[in-house]
């Protein structure tokens, strides 16, 4: 099956325009049909089609309609999520190096992903993948520490605000829903909610594509000018937020390293 995800997968960076619908089915069936040891026989020896894929990704979802893309998605997706969440995400993770390794590529590549959609499509998607996002949550908290100790750049960037412990809340306006990133001690943790956050950024749809930039890029004029033109709006104690900034200046060193 691993075969079979491969090949799928090279046709599907291979096509453009409305010809991804077909094939973005095609390469999710072939996912979820496989078995997790399959996952990591295609990540570890050929790691550069997940990096050229999520842009691609980006690219379908830019071009196509969401009524076509969504269903196939959350048919997908939550299978293939729990078959990696049974299997064990850490031990997921410490098999497949190559994740950890390629972070920074990784990071790059969502950048590129969202560049292709605009901000209508995009609070659409927010809109039908908002329980599907909070699902990742789990996947991100426990992945995150074991992509870290895997990798030393990406612990080192974490650690730049090792001594900041701030709840930044993302209010998803247009999308109808937020959540937080609770920082303590160097570690991050996604939660769903906006409750007991030390201050909210107030996120209409074109400015999260904005900011998704700037977080992947560490353009730190880019999110000031932002901040300061009004494009995104802050509740809360805008210092506490501050402790922050370290965090996303090295990321964007880390994408360019």
């Amino acid at each position: 099956m691993a075969e079979k995800i491969k090949e799928v997968a090279e046709k599907a960076i291979g096509t453009s325009g409305a010809g991804l619908k077909d094939v973005w089915v095609e390469l999710l069936d072939a996912i979820k049909e496989a078995e997790v040891s399959d996952y990591i026989k295609v990540l570890k020896e050929s790691p550069d089609l997940l990096l050229k894929g999520i842009p691609k990704v980006g690219e379908g979802m830019g071009v196509l309609d969401p009524k076509d893309t969504t269903p196939p998605i959350m048919d997908s997706v939550p299978v293939i999520l729990d078959k990696v969440k049974k299997y064990g995400i850490e031990k997921f993770v410490s098999e497949v190096p190559e994740i950890a390794d390629k972070f920074p590529d990784l990071i790059e590549s969502m950048d590129e992903m969202v560049k292709g959609i605009d901000a209508e499509k995009w609070t659409e998607y927010g809109k039908e993948f908002k329980d599907l996002v909070i699902g990742l949550f789990p996947v991100i908290n426990e992945g995150l520490p074991a992509v870290r100790r895997a990798n030393k750049d990406v612990d080192d960037v974490f650690n730049k605000v090792k001594s900041a412990k701030v709840t930044l809340g993302m209010n998803l306006v247009e999308m109808g829903w937020g959540f937080k990133a609770k920082f303590d001690g160097g570690n991050m943790a996604l939660e769903e909610g906006l409750e007991g956050t030390d201050l909210t950024l107030l996120l209409p749809s074109a400015s999260q594509l904005e900011m998704i930039d700037v977080a992947m890029t560490g353009n730190m004029s880019a999110a000031m000018k932002a901040f300061t033109t009004g494009k995104i709006k802050i509740k809360g104690a805008m210092m506490r937020g501050a402790a922050l900034m370290p965090l996303f200046s090295a990321m964007g060193k880390l994408t360019k390293k």
